[in-house]
């Protein structure tokens, strides 16, 4: 480190001692582009805490922006207004502009913007951007200042005077907005000495701008206008021998961009993405991470959730869209979205458990549309449609677990409930000795004989270890039922009869 350190100790000297031997550089018009001129530029992230504050200046002064690094290039070429587009040139004549400046978009109209132009004068007095011009939603837009914003006055040096432009334009684009710019430039000379970029070292003449611009944008959708108010600091590098700054620092609040002539660098951009739109059930999670290309890492991350992780997993109630920006070391960011489709199925709810007389029927209804519907009870399938019944008849005096799934769109759901069967009414047990059974052991069959007259009786019957069997078809006669034994295996069986307002049990023995 003390040896590196001593180095570039060295470099720098040996720089401010040959800054003095630099004449003192005149700016005039035979220094700024003309047609058919091109200069290579890059474009770099400002770290504030890495590099040179742009503010700090003064005379045989050197600003060391060595450790510059690019993040995207392009390439500046400077062409007759001619050439552009024949409605900009009726605007943009020889007596207003003589350079057009291709560029990317303009960034004062939240329009779709195209075919984009700066235009320019040079004079031998001075150097003025005209206007611009782009294609906005598909038609042509001059958009001409009332004075030209002057960018230099000439001949410039270390001895010129401050000086200023007051220019103002404004555009209608029924029905869509309105549109106003009133924009104050104020132009000094307030540095000279040695610039070192990557591209190498220079000798040069710094010109501060301090621009106030106010834009007014109203929108017809809205009906409301919205001002925008921007204080930036602009700061530029020149040198005789390149038509453009060596370098250029435009500074609007906390926020800088950095553009100057360079090499061709082999630069891969930062480039975010989170992949397609996604679509879920929902109360179902998803994991987005965002995938990162190019850049210098390592990288931050944060999201619309305020999450500062790559992965995040989320379980939106609802459609949710999720952004995301990344960071790189040199403060480099882009950002990406996603869009989580949430599949809300309509609930179907059951109900809470219920206790029901053993004669009720219990009925179920669905009334919203499904893709399947199906019906379980105790884990078994038993039908499937937008209406289900139990009773007693099919589980006896006992409880089930009666459970709906259904499906829509993919999308699967349930929801279940207790249902309990009991007798009601204060039933009075027989004792098993009252309980006439005959003939007792049996064979074939047995005649039951109650102390009532029996009106609806269920008839069940099961071993000391085994599951209640429900008999069907049970003759009935006054006070007597007449049952077939004939199928069961030999043993000792339990049996109970329910009636609307009675029980009793009893047992027999099978031979």
């Amino acid at each position: 480190m003390k040896k590196q350190y001593l180095y570039r100790s060295l470099v720098t000297m040996l720089i401010l001692i040959s800054t003095s031997s630099f004449a003192q550089i005149v700016i005039t018009s035979d220094n700024m582009p003309s047609q058919g001129d091109t200069a290579r530029v890059s474009t770099s992230a400002y770290m504030e805490t890495q590099l040179v504050d742009p503010a700090l200046t003064g005379f045989d002064y050197l600003w060391d922006y060595s450790e510059l690094q690019p993040t995207a290039q392009s390439v500046l070429g400077f062409v007759n207004p001619i050439q552009t587009n024949f409605l900009y040139y009726l605007t943009f004549g020889p007596t207003v502009a003589n350079l057009a400046l291709p560029i990317e978009g303009l960034d004062f109209v939240d329009l779709q913007v195209t075919d984009a132009y700066e235009f320019y004068r040079n004079t031998t007095g001075e150097y003025v951007r005209a206007g611009y011009a782009a294609t906005i939603m598909g038609l042509p837009l001059p958009l001409k200042y009332n004075v030209p914003e002057r960018l230099y006055k000439f001949p410039l040096s270390v001895n010129s005077t401050s000086d200023s432009s007051i220019s103002t334009f404004e555009i209608e684009y029924p029905p869509v907005a309105y549109f106003y710019q009133y924009k104050k430039r104020v132009n000094s000379v307030d540095g000279s000495g040695t610039l070192v970029t990557p591209y190498g070292s220079f000798n040069t003449l710094r010109v501060k701008s301090v621009i106030y611009e106010r834009d007014s944008l109203y929108l017809d959708s809205l009906q409301t206008g919205l001002p925008i108010i921007r204080n930036i600091t602009e700061y530029r590098w020149l040198n005789p021998d390149f038509p453009v700054p060596l370098l250029t620092i435009t500074q609007e609040g906390l926020s800088y961009s950095v553009q100057y002539i360079d090499s061709v660098r082999n630069i891969i951009p930062l480039i975010v993405s989170l992949g397609n739109d996604l679509t879920i059930c929902e109360g179902e999670e998803v994991t987005l991470t965002a995938q990162v290309e190019g850049g210098n890492p390592p990288y931050t991350y944060i999201w619309s959730n305020l999450s500062t992780t790559q992965s995040i997993t989320v379980s939106p109630e609802e459609t949710t869209t999720y952004t995301v920006m990344v960071c790189d070391n040199f403060g480099v960011c882009a950002s990406a979205y996603v869009d989580v489709n949430v599949i809300a199925l309509e609930p179907i709810e059951l109900g809470n458990d219920t206790t029901l007389c053993a004669e009720i029927i219990l009925n179920l209804l669905i009334d919203n549309s499904y893709d399947q519907i199906t019906w379980y009870v105790d884990n078994e399938e038993m039908g499937t449609g937008l209406s289900f019944s139990i009773d007693s008849a099919g589980i006896g005096l006992n409880s089930a677990i009666v459970k709906v799934i259904y499906q829509k769109d993919g999308c699967t759901k349930s929801d279940e409930l207790t249902v309990t069967f009991q007798l009601c009414g204060g039933f009075q047990e027989i004792e098993r000795g009252q309980l006439t059974i005959a003939p007792n052991p049996a064979t074939e069959g047995i005649a039951v004989k109650a102390s009532w007259n029996l009106i609806k009786p269920v008839v069940s019957i099961s071993t000391l270890n085994g599951p209640q069997v429900i008999l069907n078809n049970v003759a009935i006669s006054g006070r007597r039922l007449m049952l077939d034994i004939s199928n069961l295996k030999p043993g000792l069986y339990f049996i109970t009869v329910q009636d609307i307002n009675r029980m009793t049990t009893g047992k027999f023995m099978k031979l």
